[in-house]
């Protein structure tokens, strides 16, 4: 049996490389932050593309303000990064992420002035306007990764050594097993509203008896886009549990794979959604052929996670 727990080809130790711990309940946060904000960010961008605002100063400038947000505490969440490539995860969350609230400021610039030097301009910042397409295909996997390495940092031994709670304060599942217990079975929960959630709206969005209409699909886009964050909190909290756990190498490997792509799917399922809930068929993001990609994926890889999840808590408590 090989366990889950880092090893030596896992997450190097707190203080070597470079490498930090953040306590988990920041890093929660963090990645709330993020999804929320890039979600808000992808709203503006989506409400700026798809309809003709005499002037979208708020639209432009409450982009670029939650694109920032985005950008910061998807940097924070990297500092658990060794030294070399916390650079390179540094950099191309501010290209990425920050670059697409840029980009939203570019367009306001060029807005109202003549076409003809506006449409000069389109063609030569053609590179920063791919930037969301980049932040809402490819920057959730690298994301997501980081966010897993800063899980298995947070409970590496050396982290476990550090971390330090004073007497009679409660909050850790190191000192306090109960109430390890009731955050996993609250994580566990979580997930598993994010998944039902998703899957009862995709299967009534597919249903040939409730004809879809722009209109009437607006709110119930904004719960998938609820399903999508709380979901992904959720997978965060189980995992982490399972980090601690010792299993098989074959049960580790679906367990990383499977929640590294519901991960990634929430964060897709979040901002496609609410962008589909300011315009659908939204081609400035990804359009409905990828929302209905990602909400079909999403349950089918958090199921897989959650099941295994379930199974390997009921051995263990079996032995």
């Amino acid at each position: 049996m090989n366990g889950f727990k880092p090893d030596s080809s896992s997450p190097p130790q707190s203080g070597t490389n470079g490498t930090r711990s953040i306590r988990f309940n920041i890093l929660i946060v963090a990645f709330a932050g993020h999804l929320v904000a890039w979600t808000g960010y992808v709203a503006m961008h989506i409400s700026y593309e798809s309809y003709f605002l005499g002037r979208p100063w708020a639209t432009s400038l409450l982009g670029f303000a939650f694109a920032a947000v985005a950008a910061f505490c998807a940097v924070f969440i990297g500092r658990t990064l060794p030294r070399r490539f916390r650079l390179g995860f540094t950099l191309i969350s501010l290209i990425v992420v920050l670059g697409s609230g840029i980009s939203e400021l570019f367009g306001l610039v060029f807005y109202d002035v003549d076409s003809t030097l506006a449409d000069a301009m389109a063609i030569a910042l053609t590179p920063v306007a791919v930037l969301p397409f980049i932040g809402e295909l490819a920057y959730p996997f690298i994301l997501s990764v980081v966010v897993i390495w800063a899980v298995r940092a947070d409970t590496s031994p050396a982290a476990s050594e550090q971390e330090t709670t004073p007497p009679g304060n409660v909050g850790s599942h190191r000192t306090d097993p109960a109430i390890g217990r009731i955050a996993y079975i609250f994580y566990c929960v979580t997930l598993l509203l994010g998944v039902v959630v998703t899957a009862f709206f995709t299967f009534i969005f597919f249903s040939p008896v409730t004809a879809f209409s722009d209109e009437g699909w607006d709110k119930e886009f904004l719960w998938l886009t609820a399903a999508g964050i709380v979901g992904a909190i959720g997978l965060i909290g189980v995992y982490r549990r399972l980090s601690t756990t010792a299993i098989s190498t074959a049960v580790s490997t679906t367990i990383e794979l499977s929640g590294l792509f519901a991960m990634v799917f929430a964060h897709q399922l979040s901002s496609l959604s609410v962008a589909q809930a300011v315009y659908s068929d939204s081609v400035g993001i990804g359009g409905m052929a990828l929302w209905i990609f990602v909400s079909l994926m999403f349950p089918l890889t958090a199921a897989v996670f959650l099941l295994v999840t379930l199974v390997m808590t009921f051995l263990s408590r079996s032995r």
